[in-house]
């Protein structure tokens, strides 16, 4: 049987709930209390009843003030701070005038002054001011030191293929001779390769040796400058994928006819330690696969987010794609290169965009660890070539005993 309640019984409980809760809610008492919402309407009628005679029986808190400071008591180390501080707003001033102003003895100040709670005055001969925060600033020497590190930049090449640009990658080696380059990185597809159903009516010549022999005798020998090479997994590619190594055999029979300027430096990539004496950084020189994305920096911004911390470069030089990018993303520098090779049928078909260019890529590392404190691109860009016919021997004509473009 049910114990019969009371109003004070009821109250009493709801003043329990009150002090469990820090206040008394409708929610809390209904899990927490022992009286049910017909005793509460019984006898304070509502629950806002009930929270008001709860709260008429809590006596009153007493929030704690500040003391009064006692008139004529000397003020505290930090009032004297304060005061100072308030005075030399409007410009510096001397101790005296500050003692005057504050009423208080030059003891007073020193002490005051050399406390801990002094952290904005300082001195200035014989007067004081406000000591105004300050910042460093970075020094030219620690971003901008260090020797111009230069190197040549070309992709996709494609020789032995009728869209092959001969003409524009000899032009794009003259410049980098003229700008005192000595080494080349070539990002992939130094020839076109060979599948029937792809490249079949474009190639000049179709087997792995004969585009070999193909590239010796045609590709760029300038005195002094060494081309370095990766090879694709397409194109030069379909041959490796039979378990031949093209890119090997390229630098053989062309170190065996003399030509040492061609070093094979690896398949699909190749990294290269660039050591300044104090530090290196790492160059990757990649020929990545897939199709061009919506976006000419698509593809090399998900290559950048999918390596792993520690084996990001600080350089990465991509070929395959045919069109020029830069962008720095995670602290590497990525340079997309546009290639050697007007657009061919199967690229229109596929509708992929054809740049033709090369690039020259310089670089300051950091006396203190090696890191690259600056770098640039620029690129070098060349148009269709039916815009150079007219200087272009080969693609002229004799017409009256003149030479005339074709």
């Amino acid at each position: 049987m049910k114990k019969p309640t009371s109003k004070d019984s009821v109250l009493v409980d709801a003043l329990r709930v009150s002090k469990k809760f820090g206040g008394l809610t409708r929610d809390a008492y209904r899990a927490h209390g022992k009286c049910s919402e017909i005793d509460i309407a019984k006898y304070f009628g509502t629950f806002a009843g009930l929270r008001k005679a709860v709260l008429a029986t809590v006596p009153p808190q007493v929030v704690p003030t500040k003391p009064e400071k006692v008139s004529g008591a000397p003020p505290t180390l930090r009032e004297i701070v304060n005061g100072v501080a308030a005075v030399l707003r409007s410009g510096p001033k001397t101790r005296d005038e500050i003692c005057a102003k504050l009423k208080i003895s030059d003891d007073d100040l020193v002490k005051a002054l050399e406390s801990s709670h002094h952290f904005c005055i300082t001195q200035l001969g014989d007067s004081l001011a406000i000591d105004k925060p300050s910042f460093d600033r970075l020094e030219v020497k620690n971003t901008n030191s260090g020797d111009w590190v230069r190197y040549g930049l070309v992709a996709d090449t494609h020789l032995a293929c009728r869209e092959e640009r001969l003409e524009a990658l000899h032009n794009c080696y003259d410049i980098f001779v003229a700008e005192g380059i000595g080494t080349v990185f070539h990002a992939g597809n130094i020839v076109d390769g060979y599948v029937h159903k792809i490249n079949g009516a474009s190639v000049i010549v179709s087997s792995p040796d004969d585009q070999a022999q193909y590239v010796i005798d045609n590709y760029p020998q300038r005195k002094g400058m060494v081309t370095n090479y990766i090879t694709g997994d397409d194109h030069e590619g379909w041959w490796i994928k039979e378990g031949f190594n093209w890119g090997n055999y390229l630098q053989m029979l062309a170190n065996q006819q003399g030509r040492t300027d061609l070093k094979y430096i690896g398949h699909v990539e190749g990294d290269v330690a660039i050591d300044n004496g104090v530090g290196k950084i790492i160059l990757k020189v990649q020929h990545p696969g897939g199709g061009s994305a919506y976006a000419r920096s698509y593809t090399a911004q998900k290559q950048v987010e999918a390596f792993q911390g520690g084996e990001k470069p600080q350089i990465l030089v991509q070929g395959h794609y045919h069109v020029s990018n830069y962008m720095n993303d995670r602290n590497i520098h990525v340079i997309g290169m546009p290639g050697f090779q007007d657009q061919t049928v199967f690229a229109r078909k596929k509708r992929l965009r054809m740049e033709v260019g090369g690039a020259i890529l310089e670089f300051k590392q950091s006396p203190n660890d090696g890191s690259i404190s600056r770098l640039r691109v620029e690129f070098i860009m060349y148009f269709d070539r039916g815009y150079y016919r007219k200087f272009l021997r080969s693609d002229c004509k004799v017409d009256c005993g003149m030479i005339v473009p074709a």
